[in-house]
């Protein structure tokens, strides 16, 4: 069980590190002067308590994802090289969490079939209410 939840912790931040990149590049890109959140603009940030919960797959979401179809939304290579160096990395950046994703998926499958149920692991801040799965 240790080797499939380690599996699915490690697809999970490469997709949570794929999506941040992508949230700094919109940054990057956005006009001198545009301002951002309140955290942002006062340079504080209310620091909150974090812990790690285990929360476990409902039946429903398991079936999901194992009748889903991966969508196959790419584009040849050559129609992707007309465009800006910007799009084509965003695209580039986009592609590559959907892929991070559907291994993260896959992940929560294996999982699933090898022990009947799936768990995935979970940060969450002090205020937010949360049940814990106990294995």
């Amino acid at each position: 069980m240790a080797a499939t939840t380690e599996i699915i912790r490690t697809k999970k931040k490469e997709v949570l590190d794929l999506l941040r990149t992508r949230r700094r590049m919109y940054e990057a890109a956005k006009p001198a002067g545009t301002a951002g959140t309140e955290e942002e603009k006062n340079g504080t940030e209310e620091e909150e308590r974090k812990k790690v919960v285990k929360q476990m797959f409902s039946q429903a979401s398991i079936d999901l994802l194992m009748t889903k179809k991966p969508i196959d939304a790419g584009f040849p290579d050559d129609v992707v090289a007309k465009y800006s160096k910007r799009v084509r990395d965003v695209y580039d950046i986009s592609v590559a969490i959907a892929n991070k994703t559907l291994e993260y998926e896959q992940a929560v499958i294996d999982q699933y079939l090898e022990q009947g149920y799936a768990v995935d692991e979970k940060e969450v801040t002090d205020d937010e209410n949360e049940e814990t799965v106990e294995n």
